[in-house]
């Protein structure tokens, strides 16, 4: 709010809500604004939010059981595959940023020879080079257990598969 208030604009509507999905929770504010002509443009900073996400985070909410932690240390090569918010947000601020990033991964070919976290994006065939000795993080919450079928029956993967939900291994 007081970004847009110092900009000029005025709230029209707003909000938070938890989401939850398959048991990972992730907070979210919304707002919508418009540019208002006679809107103030002093303000008084509000940090309640960034102490509330800085507790949040430093809750270890991101890694609960610290495979991403325990995989960082073992220096394993790690393919991440799928790129949406949600891996987005691991690799930049779970230890899953620590790992020894090989390649991301996405079906999406407009995605393809872009960078996510410093570590280009491929298409799925990337996968192929992936052994045993390695470690595949797959990074949908919504489709997370078919994509870990689907990797291990099409492409016969045998290394650690490691997903955000701990009971689809």
């Amino acid at each position: 709010d007081s970004l847009f208030h110092a900009n000029g604009f005025r709230k029209l509507e707003g909000g938070r809500r938890v989401r939850d999905e398959n048991c990972f929770v992730t907070p979210a504010l919304w707002g919508v604004y418009e540019r208002a002509t006679n809107a103030p443009t002093s303000f008084t900073p509000n940090f309640d939010l960034a102490r509330t996400v800085k507790g949040w985070f430093g809750n270890s909410t991101l890694d609960p059981d610290g495979s991403f932690a325990a995989l960082a240390a073992s220096g394993k090569r790690v393919f991440v595959w799928g790129v949406g918010t949600h891996v987005q947000l691991m690799l930049g601020m779970s230890p899953l940023r620590d790992c020894n990033l090989i390649a991301c991964v996405d079906q999406d070919p407009k995605l393809h020879g872009q960078t996510i976290a410093g570590t280009r994006i491929e298409p799925l065939s990337v996968l192929q080079q992936a052994t045993s000795e390695d470690a595949i993080v797959v990074g949908s919450l919504v489709h997370g257990r078919k994509m870990a079928e689907q990797l291990r029956a099409e492409t016969g993967f045998c290394g650690e598969v490691l997903t955000f939900s701990r009971d689809w291994n």
